[in-house]
């Protein structure tokens, strides 16, 4: 048995936004995903294959163990589209994105924690978020498919250094690690992608390690095992973790057996419960702060 996933609309600061939302009945913490470019609130609604043995989405498995996941078309991408052609950056987005959270829990009357996850430049959005919290702090931050410098191809694209366009595989990897109708699902959970997205892309690898420094919740981070548009060195991997040295927490790790869109893969059951599962682990460790006073002043 599998919670429901049903359409949301919600306010951002004026700006009418669309979502999905997975609600149990007494849920523990509210997992705010946000998706990557060119795709949608769906990305994390994983339509089943025909292989499947197992439940993949995000919002269904998240439901099933008490959590309530609410995905959101970011600000430019489905209902907002109309009023943000051009998207927004980064920065802009989480302002509005905190503007939405705060509506919906007002609205719903609920005061879970909330945890964050984001994918890709969804990933860069929660960043911003957890880095200057709204009326409500985030109690985790999950950031996947995100690194902190790109890989030379990528980056010779977004330098204007090359002619030829950027490859399926730059975001996808080997075809193995998708279900056969990856194709068919793919169309249905993307979309084109904003042009203000673009305008900021390089400014990433400097913005990072000033979000980082600011960024003091629990945080994990998670790469694909064939990651192509980051730079993924044990080097880099490193000095990328020691950025979060005010992290309460941090786990940076490896999904095995995937490509950059985790959530579309094969992988993506085991790598959505290990998200629903830091969720949960956040929810239960605020609930204890916040009726410890004096573990909440060490904060």
């Amino acid at each position: 048995m599998t919670g429901a996933v049903s359409p949301a609309l919600l306010d951002g600061a004026g700006i009418e936004m669309s979502a999905l939302l997975s609600m149990p009945a007494h849920p523990r913490v509210l997992i705010v995903a946000l998706h990557g470019g060119g795709m949608r609130a769906s990305y994390f609604d994983t339509p089943e294959s025909p292989d499947d043995t197992e439940v993949r989405s995000l919002l269904r498995l998240g439901s099933d163990d008490g959590a309530a996941v609410l995905a959101v078309d970011r600000p430019g991408y489905g209902a907002s589209a109309h009023q943000v052609p051009g998207g927004l950056t980064e920065p802009q987005q989480a302002n509005i994105m905190w503007a939405a959270v705060d509506d919906f829990m007002h609205t719903r009357g609920l005061s879970t924690p909330v945890v964050l996850v984001g994918h890709s430049t969804g990933a860069k959005v929660a960043a911003y978020m957890a880095a200057a919290p709204g009326v409500r702090p985030a109690a985790g931050l999950h950031m996947g498919g995100v690194g902190w410098h790109y890989a030379a191809a990528m980056r010779d694209h977004l330098l204007g250094r090359s002619d030829s366009p950027l490859s399926r595989e730059m975001f996808w990897g080997r075809d193995r690690w998708y279900p056969p109708n990856v194709a068919e699902t793919a169309r249905a959970v993307s979309s084109s992608t904003p042009r203000g997205e673009w305008a900021t892309v390089l400014q990433w690898e400097d913005e990072l390690p000033r979000l980082a420094r600011r960024i003091v919740i629990p945080t994990q981070i998670v790469l694909a095992e064939d990651e192509r548009v980051w730079n993924l060195d044990d080097a880099e991997l490193t000095s990328m973790a020691q950025l979060f040295a005010h992290a309460e927490s941090l786990t940076l790790g490896i999904q095995p057996g995937s490509g950059h869109n985790v959530s579309l893969s094969h992988a993506a059951a085991p790598y959505h419960r290990s998200v629903v599962e830091f969720a949960l682990r956040q929810a239960v460790r605020g609930s204890s702060q916040a009726n410890c006073p004096d573990a909440a002043s060490r904060r």
